[in-house]
């Protein structure tokens, strides 16, 4: 912990010797009022930084945490304590930022962005289209986000003579492509593919299908008895009936305190066992920050699966933090000078130290190199699938959660065939959104 403090100050020294040339600032204090999640982890990525380097500036932070964690939905929560506390800064997730810009809670940045010629070139296309709207308005930045890669262990394409997967693939190639690696090695399970969502069958072919485009819900009705599902769920289903996709429902859970143990638990790629391992950007952190531990693993990483349909566009890309200015808040000037400091060229240089775990936006003039390029690949996000479904009342998603998983499991243990399922699943969620909505 001494180490990271010493480290943190050298960094904030540079910082302020950097800012010696700049036109002084006023002097004039400034008590900023945060609204977020964890107040740790803030002023440790953020806060601390900021007020070591702007000494007239305090943070008030407002924690959500609490209401979340006692069962109020996120949004609710973030929009209740809007109102009520009035902050001048907001933290959001990209389902946050689409909802509070949707409904005009957000001040657009454009004007401060274009009166301090705010650089916005280096920042990775995929991240910049998903923050500005229609109109080109800019209601939020981030410095960081996480992306999805298609991971692949070299030594096992070698030693069964298979080709490696290359950028672009389709869903159709993987799942061949999967199929290709024995299910034991030498008397040991092993895996031709494992993805992060593998602990639900039924979410994993909803993220293949939004990948290709799909949709569940058209604003009146579901749309799942489609060919093009029925494709999808067969798919899956023979993936884990076949044993050829990593089933976590089977993999060990004693309790342990091994670091590494628990890392492997975490990523099962990491086990040496796995083919192909569709993961978050947050392995290859781990992979780069612990190049000893994992010696052995011969690894490499490609873009996710995609379709033509939805060539250049990316899912499951996390903008991890997007600062917002609420468009009620009483300290604008002070929120845009804390959002042109975490989000701008200075603070993406301490990145590397403070918030090593995550992707900068910014790429320098030599761009994304080696293996992190899988995850600057796309030039804009695709959360169409899942962006329809939130417009659904509580109760519909409710049932989604119950009758998808249930139906899934049904398939997987041959108690139902594919086409009953989805059937199945097609009629009990339009009768929930009857229910819900009686005069759509």
């Amino acid at each position: 912990m001494a180490k990271k403090f010493i480290v943190l100050l050298a960094f904030i020294s540079m910082i302020l010797m950097s800012c010696s040339n700049r036109a002084e600032q006023s002097d004039k204090p400034v008590t900023l009022k945060v609204l977020g999640t964890s107040e740790m982890l803030f002023n440790e990525q953020y806060g601390n930084v900021f007020v070591a380097t702007h000494p007239n500036y305090s943070i008030e932070f407002i924690s959500a945490s609490d209401p979340i964690l006692n069962g109020e939905d996120p949004l609710s929560a973030y929009s209740r304590l809007m109102d009520q506390q009035k902050p001048d800064v907001v933290i959001l997730s990209n389902n946050m930022y689409t909802y509070l810009t949707g409904k005009g809670k957000l001040v657009s940045l454009n004007d401060y962005i274009n009166n301090d010629e705010y650089n916005l070139s280096d920042v990775t296309p995929a991240v910049l289209s998903f923050l500005k709207n229609d109109a080109g308005e800019l209601y939020g930045l981030t410095p960081t986000f996480t992306g999805t890669g298609l991971y692949y262990n070299k030594k096992l394409f070698k030693e069964y003579g298979v080709p490696a997967p290359t950028n672009g693939m389709t869903w159709d190639e993987l799942f061949v492509l999967a199929q290709r690696f024995p299910t034991s090695n030498n008397g040991e399970k092993q895996f031709g593919y494992y993805s992060y969502d593998a602990y639900n069958p039924f979410l994993m072919a909803l993220h293949v299908g939004q990948s290709k485009g799909l949709s569940l819900y058209n604003g009146k009705s579901f749309t799942f008895e489609t060919e093009s599902w029925k494709h999808i769920i067969e798919q899956v289903a023979d993936c884990f009936k076949q044993q050829i996709c990593f089933d976590r429902s089977t993999a060990k859970s004693a309790a342990t305190t091994n670091r590494e143990e628990m890392e492997k638990r975490s990523y099962p790629f990491l086990q040496g066992n796995i083919a192909l391992a569709m993961d978050s950007s947050d392995l290859y952190s781990l992979l780069i920050m612990n190049k000893d531990r994992y010696a052995d693993l011969d690894w490499g990483l490609v873009t996710m699966p995609g379709s033509e349909e939805t060539q250049g566009a990316g899912t499951n890309i996390n903008l991890t933090d997007i600062v917002s200015i609420p468009s009620d808040a009483s300290e604008k000037e002070g929120a845009w000078t804390f959002i042109n400091y975490v989000a701008g060229d200075q603070y993406a240089r301490l990145l590397p130290r403070v918030n090593p775990g995550h992707l900068p936006v910014r790429l320098g003039p030599e761009g994304a190199q080696g293996e992190a390029s899988a995850f600057y690949a796309f030039d804009r996000i695709n959360d169409g699938l899942f962006d329809s479904l939130r417009e659904l009342p509580m109760a519909v998603i409710s049932k989604l959660d119950e009758i998808g998983p249930a139906n899934f499991n049904d398939i997987l243990s041959n108690k139902m065939t594919v086409d009953d399922a989805i059937k199945q699943m097609q009629n009990e969620m339009q009768a929930e959104l009857n229910i819900a909505k009686p005069n759509q």
